[in-house]
């Protein structure tokens, strides 16, 4: 990711500019994560950051803004994962330990960064209602469309034969990000009966009964 910023009027981003960038993205993600992205106003930022409306509008022009830069600095993390999960194929019979060594990344990932995929799901849900966020909606897509492409390969779908339908890995990795986030969000919001190794172990071995063979 470039280290390069501008300010909404065009101007270079330096150091000292940077700080206080960053300290308004973090202070974006809490707030949205607190009340909502709807709900959430720059007023609610910008006091998170401890910062101005001025300063505010200086490094993004809209909290709409806002969110599409955290969707794009998540996108990265997530397309490293997805890079650092082996294929499962040629794990030489451990891929269950494989793959839930890297869902247990993944849950740290969800960790810091699941307030940032639930407002994109809130934008997601609302998108035909009056609220207008069409940036933030084709970030979140593409993402999740250029997830599914990386992971695709790396999946152990079933074999067509008998009784045997083709799986298409693009659409199994679709549904595979789907389940994995969903499964993140209720344990986070506390609508999982489950946690720590119970709710890994869990998630591992319904992922792995689906595509480990």
């Amino acid at each position: 990711m470039s280290s390069s910023y501008v300010t909404t009027d065009g101007r270079e981003v330096r150091t000292r500019g940077r700080k206080t960038r960053a300290r308004l993205l973090q202070a974006g993600a809490q707030v949205f994560g607190t009340k909502g992205f709807h709900t959430a106003r720059v007023d609610d930022i910008v006091r998170a950051a401890k910062t101005s409306h001025g300063t505010f509008y200086v490094y993004f022009p809209s909290k709409e803004a806002l969110l599409d830069e955290l969707l794009t600095e998540i996108g990265h993390e997530m397309a490293e994962l997805v890079a650092d999960l082996p294929d499962l194929r040629s794990t030489n019979g451990d891929a269950r330990h494989v793959l839930r060594a890297w869902l247990e990344r993944f849950g740290a990932f969800y960790d810091r960064s699941g307030a940032v995929l639930q407002s994109w799901t809130e934008i997601e849900s609302a998108s035909d209602s009056d609220h207008d966020t069409p940036g933030a909606l084709n970030a979140g897509s593409d993402l999740l469309a250029a997830l599914a492409d990386a992971l695709g390969p790396k999946l152990v779908v079933p074999a067509p034969g008998a009784g045997q339908p083709t799986v298409d890995p693009g659409i199994a990795a679709l549904a595979l990000m789907a389940l994995i986030e969903r499964f993140h969000y209720y344990a986070a919001t506390g609508q999982l009966r489950a946690e720590g190794d119970e709710v890994l172990d869990t998630l591992t071995d319904v992922v792995a009964s689906t595509l480990v063979r």
